[in-house]
């Protein structure tokens, strides 16, 4: 389309990610989750997303235009590195902390204020480290997951989790510029029709031939993949500074 190979290469992963938070409600609200295409769909998404918070975590250690490629990449394996062995550390900690707070107290409030605590000490951490916070975020994620009374954790964070959705979709919201909406309809076309092509392809052909699904199963599992993700606006943001000259926040939106 004639862009840059800069623009290309963001433009192709803000168009690889699925959004987790927008697939997983929508199936909820339409009384779809129960389908037998889901936990596949499921498993997917967050495949996807351990990639994306790499991606995110690759571009957030580049500070330096300069710095070569094979010096951010060690320096972003390094800290990955310490950041799953304090991951590992901690989850042991957290399992015989969490069987002495539940003999002591009931209160769900306290689910709340851990789980909350974790996912803000983990994120300042990775932030610490030079990675995206995104990515400490996510592993504090999975150490609730991994908790043996996890859904209790689930039930009491559920409206937190709500207004930060909220939140996050709104500021990014507030970054488009209708303008360049306006100045860049024929090239938001294409992306849209080529995300729809590219998901009846990756995944409706994928789970049809590979998976042995029926072909209104898969159909419904490419339409269902094709919201673009969470971390797609995280990468489009990330775009900013590396002065790609093209407003990619407001073409994902």
């Amino acid at each position: 389309l004639g862009f840059s190979t800069k623009v290309a290469l963001f433009i192709g992963i803000i168009m690889s990610f699925s959004s987790t938070v927008v697939i997983v409600n929508i199936l909820k609200q339409k009384e779809m989750i129960g389908r037998k295409e889901v936990p596949l769909l499921v498993a997917i998404l967050i495949i996807e997303d351990i990639l994306a918070v790499f991606v995110l975590t690759f571009f957030s250690g580049i500070n330096d235009a300069s710095i070569s490629f094979i010096s951010t990449f060690e320096r972003t394996l390094f800290s990955i590195a310490v950041l799953i062995i304090v991951y590992l550390i901690v989850i042991r900690i957290l399992k015989l902390s969490v069987n002495v707070i539940q003999k002591n107290s009931t209160d769900e409030s306290v689910f709340t204020f851990l789980s909350l605590a974790i996912g803000a000490l983990f994120s300042y951490f990775a932030f610490n480290l030079g990675l995206a916070p995104s990515a400490g975020a996510f592993l504090a994620g999975s150490m609730i997951a991994s908790l043996p009374n996890y859904k209790e954790y689930i039930r009491a964070i559920q409206p937190y989790v709500t207004i930060f959705s909220a939140i996050f979709f709104i500021s990014m919201g507030t970054l488009v510029n209708f303008k360049t909406v306006e100045s860049n309809l024929g090239l938001i076309g294409v992306l849209v029709l080529a995300i729809i092509i590219s998901r009846l392809i990756a995944i409706g052909l994928s789970i049809f031939f590979l998976g042995n699904f029926k072909i209104s199963e898969s159909v419904f599992a490419s339409i269902a993949m094709i919201p673009v993700g969470e971390f797609s606006l995280l990468v489009a943001k990330e775009s900013e500074r590396f002065l790609v000259g093209t407003d990619l926040v407001t073409i994902t939106a």
